[in-house]
């Protein structure tokens, strides 16, 4: 029976061990995680599950960190502290069996998948800091450790409904804990940097939570959950799926942003079943129906660029040059393709300079390599193509800059060079808030020190939707 889902946040600095002196400008915050320690442990569950946005997060799965010891620990932290559980075995299998039915992956991870994978399953610290509290309420149940995937929403929001059908088959009581932190980019020396959407984001948040309004926190916009630089989201989503169907009983504990990331402690407990309250359908109609506006919008070269990609996985060949095409699009230029799959990157790769005989052909190049020659992905699966949103930038001729004062990362891209090295990172980048932090990605992507010197050009590019 499930008893209550807490939403929690994880920053190691609440942890007095850690947090010493500082431990007074998160007041709010640790004494909300001692109160709903304590309001846990009056419900004496059996067994606890906690989500995570820290341990090991895959593109295309949800998985349940199961090794040897189940154990964590906070030297990283500077703190000889550590924690260790009982695995819940049982309520496992049972999440497995449920979830068979959901489009993305849901596994089991023991030690030997670590090692194949070059992971770690030790308690990260997304579970420790709230694992932390429990403890010393004496709440000392066996744990379930899941760790969120990079899936569309629909499906994080059906793994909850899954996960919903497990905890029903056992007879024990069940504590969801549900750890994220809100926006990283609440004030000028918030750790990834500042952005006023920011505190937008968790005013949503805070407010839906409160209310129970869970298509508000669906419908929350990509851009805005960008700006945002949160953790929280999805295990959020996945979350607010195990209430599917049901009302909600809602507790604002606390929310403070003292070091400018967001910390929000509130509890959700499962009311009575209400037929409108059925929201799986509703959110899944949603994503259909944006990926369906996104394609009848798609300007020329995106529509080129996805219909060759479709075309080669599914017949393994290139699409004809078109007899007819917009006259712009015949000279010869650099370009970039970009693919993302709910609103993450899933491939980007271009040219600088042109390196075909056309722009048609550079698209059609370039589509291929970004689906599947990036080396920071897995190659893209016909499986994946009605989820793909793509974007093509045709990049006009660089021009050497004396200073980084010459940069404007909405306006221009960047290149850096230093001998044989050389990076690039393309304008209008969400996350990218100037041009210091420009140069630094493109240097990093050219394996170029933080402190190097290097020559800077800047491009404008014509980007198509």
């Amino acid at each position: 029976m499930l008893q209550m889902i807490a939403i929690c946040p994880h920053p190691p600095i609440i942890i007095p061990e850690i947090g010493k002196g500082e431990l007074v400008r998160v007041e709010k915050t640790v004494e909300a995680m001692k109160k709903i320690a304590v309001d846990i442990k009056r419900l004496d569950p059996e067994l606890l599950i906690f989500i995570t946005p820290h341990g090991a997060v895959f593109q295309d799965a949800i998985t349940i960190s199961h090794p040897r010891k189940v154990r964590g620990s906070f030297n990283k932290f500077g703190v000889a502290l550590s924690i260790e559980r009982e695995f819940a075995a049982e309520l496992s299998k049972e999440i497995l069996k449920a979830s068979q039915s959901i489009k993305g992956m849901v596994a089991e991870l023991n030690d030997t998948d670590a090692q194949n994978y070059g992971i770690k399953l030790e308690l990260d610290h997304g579970i420790l800091v709230p694992l932390y509290y429990l403890d010393k309420a004496e709440v000392r149940c066996p744990i379930i450790p899941i760790n969120m995937g990079m899936l569309p929403t629909s499906e994080l929001y059906e793994f909850g409904t899954c996960l919903k059908k497990a905890i029903q088959k056992i007879n024990k009581k069940v504590v969801i804990i549900v750890s994220g932190d809100l926006s990283h980019r609440l004030t000028p020396d918030a750790p990834a940097g500042f952005d006023p959407q920011g505190k937008v984001f968790d005013e949503i948040m805070v407010q839906a939570i409160g209310e129970g309004d869970v298509m508000r926190i669906i419908n929350i916009e990509e851009s805005l959950v960008h700006k945002a630089g949160e953790c929280g989201l999805r295990p959020i989503i996945m979350g607010l799926g195990v209430l599917d169907g049901q009302k909600m009983e809602t507790k604002i504990y606390s929310y403070e942003g003292p070091f400018g990331v967001g910390y929000l402690v509130a509890s959700l407990r499962p009311g009575q079943e209400i037929a409108t309250r059925f929201l799986l359908s509703k959110i899944k109609e949603r994503e259909e129906s944006k990926l369906t506006s996104i394609r009848n919008n798609e300007s020329w070269p995106v529509k080129w660029a996805r219909e060759n990609l479709e075309n080669y996985l599914h017949k393994g060949e290139l699409l004809p040059k078109p007899a007819v095409k917009p006259k712009e699009f015949s000279g010869r230029k650099g370009v970039f393709v970009s693919i993302k799959k709910q609103g993450q990157l899933r491939g980007c790769i271009g040219t600088i300079s042109p390196a075909k005989e056309s722009i048609i052909e550079e698209i059609q190049a370039n589509v291929l390599k970004a689906a599947f020659e990036d080396p920071r992905f897995e190659p893209i699966d016909k499986d994946e193509l009605d989820e793909l949103v793509y974007s093509v930038d045709i990049l006009e001729n660089p021009e050497k800059i004396n200073g980084i004062d010459q940069l404007d990362p909405e306006i221009y891209g960047v290149i850096v060079k230093k001998g044989f090295r050389q990076g690039l990172l393309l304008p209008m980048l969400e996350g990218i808030n100037n041009a210091e932090e420009q140069v630094a990605i493109a240097k990093q992507k050219a394996g170029i020190g933080t402190h190097e010197k290097v020559e800077l050009e800047r491009f404008k590019v014509t980007r198509y939707k």
